[in-house]
């Protein structure tokens, strides 16, 4: 069922708290006939710090509603201060930005090694240039092996 909220908390509109909602759909129990399309709570008492849980949320007539009852619905959580938006913005790099690192193969040729997280097909390949030089299967490509395989075979 779907969590709705009406009015303005006033952690929000007086001290400048952000309204977190933190459950958007809450299972309830109830006949056909009875169930309403969503559920809307009153958030305008909320001040900074305080929350509404589920044991809290007023249900319509022939509604139950199911889940733990101490779990918050909707919160307001203080202003974050100038300093603390600042210190954040300055330690993480624009999405954009990517770092590109670049590191000695053995054999004394250059490559660029990714530094994005989402590059996982990068970092399997960094990670068979890493292999030791001793191991040669290791570091052979796929298509190698696959000839390796047939050589041993006809022999």
């Amino acid at each position: 069922m779907p969590v709705e909220t009406t009015g303005e908390a006033s952690g929000v509109k007086n001290s400048g708290g952000t309204l977190e909602h933190v459950i958007f759909k809450l299972k309830v129990r109830s006949l056909p006939k009875d169930l309403p399309e969503q559920l809307f709570i009153d958030v305008s008492a909320l001040e900074i710090g305080k929350a509404i849980h589920i044991g809290e949320v007023i249900a319509p007539a022939g509604v139950e509603i199911l889940g733990e009852k101490s779990r918050a619905v909707v919160t307001v959580s203080a202003p974050r201060a100038e300093e603390e938006v600042a210190a954040t913005t300055a330690e993480t790099p624009a999405a954009g930005d990517v770092e590109m690192l670049k590191e000695k193969k053995e054999d004394g040729t250059e490559g660029a090694a990714p530094a994005a997280k989402g590059d996982a097909k990068a970092a399997k390949g960094d990670a068979k240039a890493a292999a030791p030089a001793g191991d040669a299967k290791a570091a052979a490509k796929p298509e190698a092996k696959g000839a390796e395989k047939k050589a041993d075979k006809k022999k």
